[in-house]
C-alpha cells in the first residue's frame, strides 16, 4: 500500500524500487514500479507485486505515454496506446435522472485488442452503489456486476447503479468506477454497456482517465 494520506500528498509515495531477498535481486533491469496511491480510503488500493514475469514490468513501461489535453469529440483514437495503473471513469450526466445513475457492462482491451481479464477485486465506484442507502443493504447492484459478463440484458441482477453526483450540480466530486491493476497495462479501447433498465438512468456524459491523465471526453 503507497503513501495516500491525500490526493496531494500520494506524490510523496515509492515510484521505483528495488527488491532483494536474502542478498538476491528479484526487481526488473529498470526497477519495481509501485502503483501512486489513490488519496482516497474508499477503496482497497493495495498493489500485489509478481516476481515470476519481472520483465512485463520494463517492456509496458517501454511503451508508456502520458497523454493530457485532448479535445471534445464522439469519438477519439489515441495517436499512441495509452499505459497505465488506474482507470477512472466519471459519469458527469445522465439521459435524465437526476439522482441515479448505472451502467450494464464493462470491457478493457489490450494492445492486441484482447479482453483484459478482470476479478472483483479490480473494480469498486464511489460512491459504491445504491447499498449506500440504509434501506438498500442487499441490493445486487453493485460495482462487480460490471464484469460479470452478462450485459445485454434487463436483469437488475446483472447491472451496477449508485447515487448520482457531479460537480456541476455542487457535489465535489462525480460519481466514478475504478479500475486498477498490479501491473502497467496497454488500454486500445473500452466497451461499456449503458444502463437498460431504465435508460433515463443510463450515463450521458463521460470522462476517462488513466493514471489521471485525461483519455476521452
Amino acid at each position: 500500500w503507497n503513501y495516500n494520506k491525500n490526493q496531494k500528498d500520494a506524490r510523496r509515495g515509492i515510484k521505483r524500487c528495488r527488491v532483494l531477498i536474502d542478498g538476491k535481486d528479484y526487481s526488473p533491469s529498470s526497477g519495481q514500479i509501485f502503483r501512486r496511491g489513490p488519496g482516497k480510503s474508499e477503496i482497497d488500493f493495495g498493489q500485489i507485486i509478481r516476481f515470476k514475469h519481472p520483465d512485463l514490468y520494463l517492456s509496458v513501461a517501454r511503451e508508456s505515454v502520458r497523454i493530457t489535453g485532448y479535445s471534445q469529440a464522439t469519438f477519439y483514437v489515441p495517436p499512441v496506446l495509452p499505459v497505465g495503473y488506474v482507470l477512472r471513469i466519471e459519469l458527469h450526466e445522465t439521459w435524465g435522472d437526476p439522482y441515479y445513475v448505472g451502467l450494464n457492462g464493462l470491457e478493457i482491451y489490450d494492445q492486441e485488442n484482447k479482453l483484459i481479464p478482470l476479478s472483483p477485486t479490480n473494480v469498486t465506484a464511489i460512491p459504491h452503489s445504491v447499498r449506500v442507502f440504509s434501506d438498500c443493504k442487499d441490493d445486487v447492484r453493485t460495482p462487480d456486476k460490471l464484469i460479470d459478463g452478462v450485459n445485454d440484458c434487463s436483469d437488475s441482477s446483472h447491472m451496477w447503479l449508485a447515487p448520482f453526483q457531479s460537480p456541476e450540480d455542487g457535489h465535489a466530486e462525480a460519481t466514478k468506477i475504478i479500475v486498477t491493476f498490479d501491473v502497467p497495462v496497454i488500454i486500445s479501447y473500452v466497451k461499456i454497456w449503458n444502463y437498460s433498465k431504465t435508460p433515463a438512468r443510463g450515463a450521458r456524459g463521460i470522462m476517462i482517465f488513466l493514471d489521471d491523465s485525461l483519455m476521452y471526453s
